[in-house]
Protein backbone atom coordinates (compact mmCIF):
# COMPACT_ATOMS: atom_id res chain seq x y z
CA UNK A 1 0.00 0.00 0.00
CA UNK A 2 1.65 3.27 -1.11
CA UNK A 3 2.11 5.74 1.55
CA UNK A 4 3.13 9.61 2.44
CA UNK A 5 6.11 10.19 4.55
CA UNK A 6 7.13 13.46 6.54
CA UNK A 7 11.11 14.39 6.59
CA UNK A 8 12.18 14.71 9.98
CA UNK A 9 15.73 16.16 11.03
CA UNK A 10 18.23 13.98 10.10
CA UNK A 11 16.33 11.76 7.28
CA UNK A 12 17.75 11.37 3.85
CA UNK A 13 16.24 9.52 0.86
CA UNK A 14 18.25 6.15 1.24
CA UNK A 15 17.94 5.98 4.73
CA UNK A 16 13.83 6.41 4.50
CA UNK A 17 13.83 4.30 1.28
CA UNK A 18 15.63 1.52 3.63
CA UNK A 19 13.46 2.12 6.33
CA UNK A 20 10.11 1.22 3.73
CA UNK A 21 12.02 -2.09 2.49
CA UNK A 22 12.89 -0.40 -0.65
CA UNK A 23 16.88 -0.67 -1.93
CA UNK A 24 16.60 1.75 -4.49
CA UNK A 25 16.23 4.84 -3.39
CA UNK A 26 15.67 5.98 -6.98
CA UNK A 27 12.03 4.05 -7.29
CA UNK A 28 10.90 6.63 -4.71
CA UNK A 29 12.50 10.09 -6.17
CA UNK A 30 11.62 9.20 -9.83
CA UNK A 31 8.19 8.42 -8.85
CA UNK A 32 6.03 10.82 -10.47
CA UNK A 33 4.03 11.93 -7.29
CA UNK A 34 7.17 13.37 -6.41
CA UNK A 35 8.01 15.52 -9.88
CA UNK A 36 6.90 18.73 -7.61
CA UNK A 37 9.71 17.54 -4.75
CA UNK A 38 12.67 16.80 -6.94
CA UNK A 39 12.59 20.23 -9.23
CA UNK A 40 12.18 21.88 -5.81
CA UNK A 41 15.14 19.91 -4.15
CA UNK A 42 17.72 19.05 -6.78
CA UNK A 43 19.42 16.31 -4.06
CA UNK A 44 17.80 13.67 -3.02
CA UNK A 45 20.04 13.55 -0.24
CA UNK A 46 19.44 17.14 1.26
CA UNK A 47 16.09 17.29 2.15
CA UNK A 48 13.75 19.62 4.69
CA UNK A 49 11.99 18.67 7.87
CA UNK A 50 8.49 18.91 6.88
CA UNK A 51 8.82 17.90 2.85
CA UNK A 52 6.29 15.32 1.84
CA UNK A 53 7.41 11.95 -0.35
CA UNK A 54 5.17 9.55 -2.12
CA UNK A 55 6.60 6.28 -1.15
CA UNK A 56 5.33 3.45 -3.94
CA UNK A 57 4.95 0.05 -2.70
CA UNK A 58 8.18 -2.06 -2.38
CA UNK A 59 8.69 -4.49 -5.31
CA UNK A 60 8.93 -7.78 -4.87
CA UNK A 61 10.45 -10.49 -7.18
CA UNK A 62 9.89 -13.87 -7.29
CA UNK A 63 12.69 -16.86 -9.17
CA UNK A 64 11.64 -20.03 -10.14
CA UNK A 65 14.51 -22.70 -8.99
CA UNK A 66 15.05 -26.49 -8.92
CA UNK A 67 15.30 -28.16 -5.90
CA UNK A 68 18.29 -29.82 -4.63
CA UNK A 69 20.75 -27.90 -6.60
CA UNK A 70 22.88 -24.95 -5.01
CA UNK A 71 21.52 -21.42 -6.28
CA UNK A 72 23.44 -17.98 -6.21
CA UNK A 73 21.65 -14.95 -5.41
CA UNK A 74 23.05 -11.58 -5.92
CA UNK A 75 21.95 -8.22 -4.22
CA UNK A 76 23.06 -5.11 -5.62
CA UNK A 77 22.79 -2.12 -3.49
CA UNK A 78 24.15 1.29 -3.85
CA UNK A 79 26.77 2.38 -1.91
CA UNK A 80 26.93 5.76 0.47
CA UNK A 81 30.16 7.71 0.84
CA UNK A 82 30.81 10.31 3.34
CA UNK A 83 33.07 13.09 1.86
CA UNK A 84 34.94 16.15 3.74
CA UNK A 85 37.53 18.79 2.06
CA UNK A 86 40.27 19.95 5.12
CA UNK A 87 41.25 23.51 4.60
CA UNK A 88 43.24 25.81 7.35
CA UNK A 89 42.12 29.23 7.93
CA UNK A 90 43.23 30.70 4.72
CA UNK A 91 40.94 27.95 2.47
CA UNK A 92 44.17 25.94 1.60
CA UNK A 93 44.30 22.18 1.48
CA UNK A 94 44.95 20.21 3.83
CA UNK A 95 46.91 17.69 2.36
CA UNK A 96 48.26 14.38 3.44
CA UNK A 97 46.91 14.75 7.64
CA UNK A 98 46.03 11.36 9.33
CA UNK A 99 42.82 12.30 10.83
CA UNK A 100 40.60 9.26 13.00
CA UNK A 101 37.59 8.62 12.06
CA UNK A 102 34.64 7.04 14.04
CA UNK A 103 31.29 5.96 13.02
CA UNK A 104 29.13 5.03 15.55
CA UNK A 105 31.48 3.22 17.33
CA UNK A 106 33.65 2.01 14.43
CA UNK A 107 36.90 3.95 13.58
CA UNK A 108 38.96 4.37 10.77
CA UNK A 109 42.16 5.53 9.94
CA UNK A 110 42.39 7.80 6.95
CA UNK A 111 44.81 10.21 5.30
CA UNK A 112 43.67 13.43 3.27
CA UNK A 113 45.01 13.68 -0.20
CA UNK A 114 46.48 15.94 -2.10
CA UNK A 115 43.18 18.46 -2.17
CA UNK A 116 42.97 17.63 1.41
CA UNK A 117 40.12 15.15 0.44
CA UNK A 118 38.45 12.22 2.90
CA UNK A 119 36.32 9.73 1.80
CA UNK A 120 34.32 6.58 3.83
CA UNK A 121 31.52 4.09 2.86
CA UNK A 122 28.78 4.28 5.32
CA UNK A 123 25.62 3.04 6.14
CA UNK A 124 22.34 4.39 5.90
CA UNK A 125 21.70 4.11 9.10
CA UNK A 126 24.48 6.21 9.81
CA UNK A 127 23.65 8.79 11.98
CA UNK A 128 26.59 10.60 14.30
CA UNK A 129 30.22 10.94 13.25
CA UNK A 130 33.28 12.15 14.81
CA UNK A 131 36.46 13.44 13.34
CA UNK A 132 40.25 13.87 14.71
CA UNK A 133 42.45 15.67 12.39
CA UNK A 134 45.60 13.67 14.94
CA UNK A 135 48.28 16.43 14.19
CA UNK A 136 46.22 19.34 15.16
CA UNK A 137 44.64 17.28 17.75
CA UNK A 138 40.90 18.83 16.79
CA UNK A 139 37.61 16.69 17.45
CA UNK A 140 34.69 17.73 14.81
CA UNK A 141 31.89 16.32 15.49
CA UNK A 142 29.15 14.94 12.55
CA UNK A 143 25.70 15.01 12.46
CA UNK A 144 25.19 12.93 8.94
CA UNK A 145 21.90 13.65 6.97
CA UNK A 146 21.31 17.65 9.38
CA UNK A 147 22.08 19.23 6.36
CA UNK A 148 19.24 21.41 5.24
CA UNK A 149 18.33 22.76 1.30
CA UNK A 150 20.60 25.84 0.37
CA UNK A 151 17.50 28.24 -0.31
CA UNK A 152 16.65 27.65 3.34
CA UNK A 153 18.25 29.94 6.04
CA UNK A 154 18.86 27.16 8.06
CA UNK A 155 21.13 25.24 4.72
CA UNK A 156 22.84 28.37 4.27
CA UNK A 157 23.61 29.01 8.42
CA UNK A 158 25.17 25.63 8.23
CA UNK A 159 27.42 25.82 4.84
CA UNK A 160 28.83 29.48 6.23
CA UNK A 161 29.49 28.16 9.56
CA UNK A 162 31.02 24.77 8.13
CA UNK A 163 33.36 27.02 5.41
CA UNK A 164 34.76 28.94 9.03
CA UNK A 165 32.37 32.24 8.13
CA UNK A 166 30.28 31.99 11.62
CA UNK A 167 26.82 32.40 10.49
CA UNK A 168 25.62 31.84 13.88
CA UNK A 169 23.13 29.99 15.17
CA UNK A 170 20.76 27.48 13.29
CA UNK A 171 17.77 29.21 15.03
CA UNK A 172 18.26 32.29 12.94
CA UNK A 173 18.28 34.53 16.10
CA UNK A 174 21.63 36.02 15.21
CA UNK A 175 20.81 38.49 12.59
CA UNK A 176 24.05 40.70 12.88
CA UNK A 177 26.16 37.95 13.19
CA UNK A 178 24.50 35.83 9.87
CA UNK A 179 24.56 39.05 7.87
CA UNK A 180 28.06 39.48 8.46
CA UNK A 181 29.22 36.20 7.43
CA UNK A 182 27.04 36.46 4.24
CA UNK A 183 29.37 39.37 3.47
CA UNK A 184 32.62 38.26 4.45
CA UNK A 185 31.84 35.17 1.77
CA UNK A 186 30.47 37.66 -0.41
CA UNK A 187 33.78 39.76 -0.40
CA UNK A 188 35.56 36.26 -0.76
CA UNK A 189 34.04 35.16 -3.74
CA UNK A 190 33.87 38.52 -5.74
CA UNK A 191 30.12 38.36 -5.48
CA UNK A 192 28.19 41.69 -4.65
CA UNK A 193 28.40 42.74 -1.01
CA UNK A 194 25.14 43.23 -0.08
CA UNK A 195 24.52 40.69 2.70
CA UNK A 196 21.83 39.21 1.03
CA UNK A 197 22.06 35.37 0.37
CA UNK A 198 20.24 35.41 -2.85
CA UNK A 199 20.97 33.28 -6.00
CA UNK A 200 24.21 33.63 -6.97
CA UNK A 201 25.78 33.63 -3.45
CA UNK A 202 23.55 30.59 -2.45
CA UNK A 203 24.90 28.77 -6.06
CA UNK A 204 28.61 29.67 -5.13
CA UNK A 205 28.12 28.55 -1.50
CA UNK A 206 27.15 25.18 -3.13
CA UNK A 207 30.15 24.87 -5.43
CA UNK A 208 32.51 26.20 -2.05
CA UNK A 209 30.88 23.77 0.31
CA UNK A 210 30.82 20.31 -1.81
CA UNK A 211 26.95 20.14 -1.82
Amino acid sequence: MALSHTVEQGEFLSKIALNYGIDDYRLIWNHPENVVLKTKRKNPNILLPGDSLFIPDAQHKEAAILTGNRHHFRLISMQLKIRFKLNDVSARALADKACDLEIEGVKSQLTSDAEGLLEQTIRATDENAQLLIVEQDKHIRIHIGHLDPIEERTGQVARLNNLGYGGGHMSGQDEGQYLMAVEEFQCDHNLKVDGICGDRTQAKLVEIHGC
